[in-house]
């Protein structure tokens, strides 16, 4: 006991170094990163790689405490432990992933830089049971956002031909299925035993639909014309277009029908901000 009471007054960093290079080898390790090909691309192909990959990073390092709001909130709603180890375990994930995408951006030519800070902001709603507001952050983040990040990565990972890009996309779709699936198991578990529940995400749907849309393609009918670039493809990078088609097809074929079923009122289009808003 002396020995591990010595240790905490060590004030030694090391162990923290040991530590997150362990807990970053289940997604970092083994990547065949002699195998990228940055190197044969001009220096404005990297450029722009290197800003894509760094804004991913950003994007899973503001995912991890999203995850780790929701384990609060899971746990305050009386999810068992199977549901908050894999909550608690993908906030573990989307450190991983930032850490990894960043390796990436550097790969391509982006400078270092502090982390980024910027924190997300999850709607509290105190006139619901907390089980029901952390069943609509389930629908928000893993049955909505979560699932079309795994349709895109699939996406991504078929058209990559650059070694290192496609096992890097090839590792994260596995963490991003789980991540999807737990969002999609916890509200059908929930679902059947609550009808105010289900009419509550019924009701909640159309906005959580077209708030992801407007965070992630402002307005799609807006998005550029780019022409599909062989080289940004095989580096895991694909144009907005082609991505809003895919989330359309992801919309008719799996979200519609299943919150039709819970009572939803959907469009066959997918909801916007401005035509929720008459605008």
């Amino acid at each position: 006991m002396n020995d591990a009471l010595d240790a905490l007054s060590s004030h030694d960093p090391t162990w923290l170094d040991e530590e997150h290079a362990r807990l970053m080898r289940g997604t970092r390790g083994d990547l065949p990163w002699s195998k990228h090909t940055a190197h044969r691309l001009d220096a404005a192909t990297r450029a722009t790689l290197a800003t894509v990959w760094r804004a991913r990073a950003d994007a899973e390092r503001r995912s991890a405490p999203i995850f780790a709001t929701w384990l609060v909130d899971l746990t305050g709603a009386g999810a068992d432990a199977r549901v908050l180890s894999v909550t608690a375990r993908a906030v573990l994930d989307e450190v991983r992933h930032a850490e990894l995408f960043e390796d990436l951006a550097r790969a391509y030519g982006a400078p270092e830089r502090a982390p980024s800070t910027a924190l997300p902001v999850m709607p509290d709603d105190p006139e619901v049971p907390l089980r029901w507001q952390a069943a609509r952050e389930a629908l928000s983040l893993s049955v909505v956002a979560e699932t079309f990040s795994l349709a895109m990565l699939h996406a991504l990972r078929d058209a990559a031909g650059d070694p290192l890009v496609r096992a890097v996309l090839a590792r994260v779709v596995g963490d991003e299925s789980l991540h999807a699936r737990l969002g999609w198991t916890l509200l059908a578990q929930w679902i059947p035993h609550d009808d105010g529940l289900r009419a509550y995400l019924a009701a909640h749907a159309p906005s959580v639909l077209a708030d992801y849309v407007a965070m992630v393609f402002g307005d799609p009918e807006a998005l550029p014309d780019e022409a599909y670039d062989a080289r940004l493809a095989a580096h895991g990078v694909l144009p907005q277009r082609t991505l809003w088609t895919l989330f359309e097809t992801v919309y008719r074929t799996l979200w519609r029908p299943t919150f039709v079923r819970w009572g939803a009122t959907l469009p066959e289009g997918v909801p916007r901000r401005s035509a929720q808003r008459g605008a």
